[in-house]
């Protein structure tokens, strides 16, 4: 029998090359065969065979196989397996190669590398950063990253005891219980460190001053014998060496003084520079003998302002041209020294 199962074996194999065996029942086997490939060549016997696939001789034992059904016999093995949830990269797997024709294998880490490869060619490398930080991993932004911006409030962490010394800023002293300045300033020329309150002088508020009150008065060239007045007031505002000054007179009595009409009593003297002359004009009523109107000459360096009529000769206004009851109102500009 033994001979007669080799006979048939050679016999198969110089006709056509075999491709494959598997088992059916314990010394049977089916051969699959190059030419036809859905022939099944079924052989009894047990002991040694030769078969040969591809060019290649092998022995097979014939009673060392057992398995009743070669394919349903390895399912029956692979889902009795255990289960490994994370396979390690030397973990073997099994696979049929349509290309070759046979059964092959591969490990876990050949799978990972064929798989990486596989994604790499679909998949674009991503170049996109974050403050320069290449997103191929985690990526960690610090203080130095936020140059330009802000960060809104709700962004911001609470802050909790030590915060502030932990980025060395200086939380010494209580401003609550402070007494005073720790570096003393000026205020128009005065040292103050809040501990106590300052007073300005009138030199120390020169540069600015608005609202004050003067009071305006009638000379006939410097005399003021027996002047009475209704009315007569005045107020200023100073900027700098800029004074604006306004003024409102009425007479009740001229009084007995001769010369020049003229108002003094300026706040500020005026710029005392040569030929610094300035012209105001004036309202009066109740002068006599005046035809036209009227203006003011302020001289350098006066507070008084004499009064003219406006005229080519530039005639002065006098006594003999006021009334008791004249009226005269005023409002101009002049730069003091």
């Amino acid at each position: 029998m033994r001979y007669l199962l080799l006979v048939i074996l050679l016999c198969l194999s110089a006709c056509e090359p075999v491709y494959a065996a598997s088992v059916v029942s314990s010394g049977t086997f089916q051969m699959y065969t190059g030419s036809h490939k859905n022939d099944v060549r079924t052989v009894s016997g047990v002991g040694s065979v030769v078969v040969i696939t591809t060019g290649t001789t092998s022995t097979v034992s014939i009673s060392s196989l057992v398995y009743s059904n070669y394919s349903t016999s390895l399912r029956v093995a692979f889902n009795a397996a255990t289960t490994k949830a994370v396979p390690v990269s030397a973990d073997t797997f099994n696979f049929w190669d349509n290309v070759t024709g046979g059964l092959r294998k591969l490990t876990w880490s050949n799978i990972i590398s064929a798989l990486t490869t596989a994604f790499n060619s679909v998949y674009a490398s991503v170049s996109t950063t974050v403050n320069g930080h290449a997103l191929s991993s985690n990526v960690t932004v610090s203080a130095t990253d936020i140059s330009t911006g802000t960060l809104p409030h709700a962004q911001l962490p609470a802050l909790v005891s030590g915060d502030i010394p932990n980025n060395a800023a200086n939380t010494s002293g209580n401003a609550s219980t402070a007494t005073k300045l720790a570096a003393t300033k000026t205020i128009n020329g005065v040292a103050f460190d809040g501990s106590a309150n300052i007073q300005t002088t009138t030199a120390s508020t020169s540069d600015y001053n608005s609202g004050p009150t003067w009071t305006p008065t009638v000379t006939f060239s410097g005399g003021t014998t027996g002047i009475t007045y209704t009315a007569h007031t005045g107020t200023y505002t100073k900027i700098g060496n800029m004074m604006t000054v306004t003024g409102y007179i009425n007479l009740s009595n001229k009084g007995s003084s001769v010369g020049t009409l003229s108002i003094a009593g300026l706040p500020y003297s005026s710029n005392s520079a040569a030929n610094t002359y300035i012209r105001m004009p004036v309202y009066a009523t109740g002068l006599t003998l005046v035809t036209n109107s009227v203006y003011g000459q302020l001289a350098p360096g006066a507070t008084t302002f004499a009064i003219y009529v406006d005229n080519q000769a530039q005639t002065a206004v006098t006594n003999t041209n006021t009334a008791n009851a004249t009226d005269i109102s005023f409002t101009f500009s002049y730069i003091t020294n």
